[in-house]
């Protein structure tokens, strides 16, 4: 799949997502019309294009599992080897949501091991939707990497990612933390 191609995805992802968030929120609200709710949806389209970019979220673990797929599988093959070698996770600003992480890895170690968690389905989540990734290595049952992403971390980091994806600004200049 070419570069062009994933920023597709990953754009129509992102407007999934929002979509969803959208809906979700105005479950409660019985007088809401769907005008009100895509007008939501496109008013990002109005302002500049960096400011749709950070107001992504997500609301269902379910719904955010799949969506890593988007984000951490897809772009390995198209993406990935343009990551520079000597990132490590501690060295990332905050706002990529992994830069407290102990042990740090190198970024292409921790997409990598990630990726394959997600790519083998091997993602728990807590009931405070904290997400276990594993990843065991078939060859050597003593290889296993295992990271615990809060909710919060996950989307900060995906966020950054996608950001990454789009711009390959590893600074994340342009990029809003997200706020819970």
């Amino acid at each position: 799949m070419n570069e062009e191609n994933v920023k597709s995805i990953i754009a129509l992802q992102r407007i999934n997502n929002q979509l969803l968030g959208l809906v979700d929120s105005a479950k409660c609200k019985n007088d809401i019309k769907l005008r009100e709710i895509l007008d939501q949806l496109y008013a990002p389209y109005e302002k500049v294009e960096s400011d749709y970019r950070n107001n992504h979220s997500f609301y269902n673990q379910y719904q955010f599992i799949s969506s890593l797929y988007t984000y951490i599988v897809l772009p390995k093959e198209s993406f990935f080897d343009s990551i520079p070698d000597d990132i490590e996770t501690n060295s990332l600003k905050t706002q990529w949501g992994i830069n407290k992480l102990q042990p740090s890895y190198k970024l292409k170690y921790f997409l990598r091991r990630l990726r394959n968690a997600v790519s083998h389905g091997e993602i728990e989540f807590t009931e405070t939707i904290d997400f276990i990734f594993t990843d065991k290595n078939p060859r050597n049952k003593s290889d296993v990497f295992q990271v615990k992403l809060s909710v919060d971390e996950l989307m900060n980091f995906t966020q950054a990612l996608a950001y990454w994806c789009m711009t390959k600004d590893i600074e994340l200049k342009e990029l809003k933390k997200h706020n819970k």
